[in-house]
């Protein structure tokens, strides 16, 4: 079973993508690790990758289909049952083109109020070193600024700080992700949720689709 995730900054993709991988046995490929994780095993591709990046270019889609190509055929041991894929397709032509080299059977798009996203992203909290995700708002750690998992001092992205910086993030999801939502909605394998709720209740209303 292979999922698209869709949904702003902040909207609760890396959470939800978590349950999704446990539950139903899939990988969970996120755009960024994959990128990073390649550029820093100096890979062929990582290699590519760290050109464009250096000399301050965006990776285009091709590199970009061709990088989920691989990550989708090369599954996480235990974990084969398919992915989940957070952070693409970002545009139209990413999501077309990711339909030629792999089957996409469920979108799933998280909806959140505008208000409720602004306290989610300015309230969250990184752990650096088991990449669990706390907020000061609704999930507070245990062990006040520091992660209750791993011990490891929580963190807080630069740009989630940033009003200005939210706005436009806020802004760009919007104009690109309406034509992507409405190709998922077209194909009939859209589901959509409020994930202004809480965490929990947004990973069973989900899961009953599955």
């Amino acid at each position: 079973m292979n999922i698209v995730l869709l949904g702003s900054p902040g909207s609760g993709k890396g959470t939800l993508s978590h349950v999704l991988k446990e539950k139903l046995k899939v990988t969970h490929i996120s755009t960024g690790d994959v990128l990073r994780a390649e550029v820093a095993k100096e890979s062929p591709i990582g290699k590519r990758i760290k050109s464009v990046i250096d000399t301050g270019q965006l990776v285009d889609d091709g590199l970009m289909i061709e990088l989920i190509d691989s990550a989708s055929k090369n599954l996480e041991n235990g974990y084969k049952k398919g992915f989940v894929l957070d952070g693409f397709p970002r545009t139209l032509a990413q999501a077309k083109a990711l339909d030629e080299i792999v089957k996409i059977d469920y979108a799933c798009y998280l909806n959140i109020d505008p208000e409720a996203l602004s306290k989610r992203i300015t309230g969250r909290r990184i752990c650096p070193g088991c990449g669990e995700i706390f907020n000061i708002y609704s999930k507070r750690s245990k062990k006040g600024d520091h992660c209750d998992h791993c011990g490891e001092k929580l963190s807080s992205r630069t740009d989630d700080q940033d009003e200005r910086s939210i706005a436009k993030r806020l802004e760009a999801f919007r104009i690109n992700s309406s034509p992507i939502i409405d190709y998922y909605r077209s194909k009939k394998i859209l589901i959509e949720v409020d994930s202004s709720k809480d965490a929990e209740i947004v990973s069973k209303e989900v899961m009953v689709h599955f």
